[in-house]
């Protein structure tokens, strides 16, 4: 906002009000890089002691040196201090520490120029008025709503399709294969809007035990007029129980690239499955997930909602040659998966997982988060 310096409105935006109630009732602004050769240096004695808040700007290059210039007179090494880097553009980002610490943790996060150094208790702040930046990996079409709950929950969403949904070719026998089992199960959502497209489905699914994994699977089914049972357990084990005494074969309508641990479970409980994948997931193209990747150090948060938005983030960051990039990202932020297939493939790339729902829903997931970043 014209008019409005870089020392008050990068803070602001990184949840760092300059001055609070309370806290800070005064603000000091330097500049962290002098002219070489300057007659009178800056007095860091003086503000030292002068308390309040201290934003040095242009300090990215001379921080380690400020830093200890403030503790050697007299500032206390555990005062919080911030870094504040590109405030205002998409790809800003904060990291938080002591002021001794500062100087270490901005080399390791390698945080670069333009940047400001704040110093003093209203950083504590940002953990409360900041909002974290999550990275929603979903197809597009469901980015709107995905966004929408992300707000709810207190989080700044950043929308980055890895993955777009291809629909296969239907067998030819599909109808007769549904008409062979008494159970039909739906893994996903997706899988819903794809099946009930199909001419004559309804009617093949008539009198058939129904089976959604998951809520949101089952409200797919019951906005389009058809009744489902969820497992309490989403698990091969929980699906069995639910299923005992009520059907002895089973069709699954799912992702070709889904897990087949429900099905070979139920197999080895003596079940007759049979399996049709719908859809492939592909890889996005969306330009979107290049953003992302190209800003990746200022992401909090990275939202796993399948096995493929894992493998072809990844994917895609190597073909920018920035994977580097995006494994220091996802060490040093919180990476959340949705079941154990996702965790499972995350773990097998080498990348640490920080939070599974119980319940396989984006928002359990969000609520979860929420828990995790307040604790």
């Amino acid at each position: 906002v014209p008019g409005v310096t870089s020392s008050i409105a990068a803070p602001a935006l990184a949840g760092i009000p300059v001055t609070h109630r309370g806290v800070a009732s005064s603000l000091t602004i330097v500049t962290g890089h002098e002219e070489p050769g300057k007659e009178a240096p800056l007095d860091w004695k003086a503000m030292a002691g002068l308390g309040g808040t201290l934003v040095v700007l242009m300090g990215v290059s001379r921080l380690k040196q400020n830093a200890a210039a403030l503790i050697a007179a007299g500032k206390p090494a555990d005062t919080p201090a911030a870094m504040v880097e590109k405030g205002g553009w998409k790809d800003q980002r904060m990291i938080s520490a002591t002021l001794g610490s500062i100087a270490e943790k901005a080399k390791a996060s390698k945080i670069e120029s333009p940047a400001i150094l704040v110093v003093g208790e209203v950083v504590r702040l940002a953990e409360k008025l900041g909002k974290k930046r999550i990275a929603i990996l979903r197809p597009a079409h469901q980015q709107k709503e995905s966004a929408a709950l992300a707000e709810e929950y207190g989080f700044s969403p950043i929308a980055a399709p890895a993955i777009a949904l291809a629909e296969k070719p239907l067998p030819e026998d599909l109808m007769k294969r549904i008409s062979s089992v008494e159970c039909v199960a739906f893994t996903s959502a997706n899988g819903v809007n794809i099946a009930l497209k199909i001419p004559g489905i309804s009617s093949a699914l008539a009198g058939k035990m129904i089976v959604a994994i998951g809520p949101r699977t089952r409200q797919a089914l019951v906005e389009r007029g058809l009744e489902a049972e969820v497992p309490e357990e989403y698990s091969s084990s929980g699906l069995e129980r639910m299923l005992r005494g009520k059907c002895q074969s089973i069709l699954f309508l799912r992702s070709a690239q889904g897990s087949r641990y429900l099905s070979q479970g139920l197999k080895e409980a003596g079940l007759f499955v049979d399996d049709i994948p719908l859809y492939d997931t592909v890889p996005s193209g969306d330009p979107r997930l290049d953003e992302l990747i190209m800003m990746i150090r200022s992401v909090d948060i990275f939202a796993f909602t399948s096995s493929s938005t894992a493998r072809y983030l990844v994917e895609r960051a190597q073909a920018l040659d920035r994977k580097e990039e995006l494994f220091e990202a996802l060490a040093a932020g919180t990476v959340a998966a949705i079941g154990l297939p996702t965790s499972q493939e995350l773990d097998r790339l080498g990348i640490r997982v920080d939070v599974m729902p119980e319940k396989f829903t984006f928002e359990a997931m969000l609520a979860l988060l929420k828990r995790w970043v307040e604790r």
